[in-house]
């Protein structure tokens, strides 16, 4: 079974259609990112689905699906965080302007060098993972810097906001990734 539109969750009728030794291959969305998606049922039995192949992709979302939500974080609209979970935005207003703490990775990427395994990581680990986005005057001022504007990984805590932004790095030509 395939589908061809972005998916938040599987119909369990799918689930139940797909025949035993089948595979069933769809866009699926989370916390912000699209991922091609294969299942198949679980070979110890129960009602489990268990995945054995995800690819980053893009597909348009299906509509009519309840999924992602937008919220400003800054006034004026030049902040906003993407979520697909229950995180209060409200609670974020102000937060870019509080001092920041930077934190070096250590990693090192060049010009075409992905990341994208960086949201993989964080969504299958951290519950308050989301995105956030940043408008070009947002980003001019450097009120706030993220790796890539319109959709860089962020972390929700409460009231605090870590998101992953790029650091020139002095010695060589690569950046460091910095959360």
């Amino acid at each position: 079974m395939i589908a061809a539109v972005g998916m938040w969750d599987i119909p369990s009728a799918w689930c139940d259609q797909l025949a035993p030794r089948g595979r069933l291959v769809l866009p699926l969305r989370w916390r912000g990112q699209t991922r091609a998606v294969a299942f198949r049922h679980d070979e110890h039995g129960g009602d489990r689905m268990v995945s054995d192949a995800v690819e980053l992709c893009g597909f348009v979302p299906m509509i009519g699906q309840e999924g992602q939500r937008s919220a400003p974080i800054h006034p004026g609209d030049l902040v906003a965080l993407h979520q697909d979970q229950d995180i209060d935005p409200d609670v974020l207003t102000g937060v870019l302007a509080r001092e920041r703490t930077v934190a070096l990775s250590g990693v090192e990427v060049g010009p075409y060098d992905p990341f994208d395994g960086i949201w993989l990581r964080l969504t299958a680990t951290e519950p308050g993972c989301c995105r956030i986005a940043a408008n070009p005057e947002a980003v001019g001022s450097a009120l706030c810097t993220p790796a890539i504007a319109q959709r860089s990984p962020a972390i929700v805590d409460g009231d605090s906001l870590a998101y992953l932004s790029l650091a020139r790095h002095h010695a060589g030509p690569g950046l460091k990734i910095a959360f």
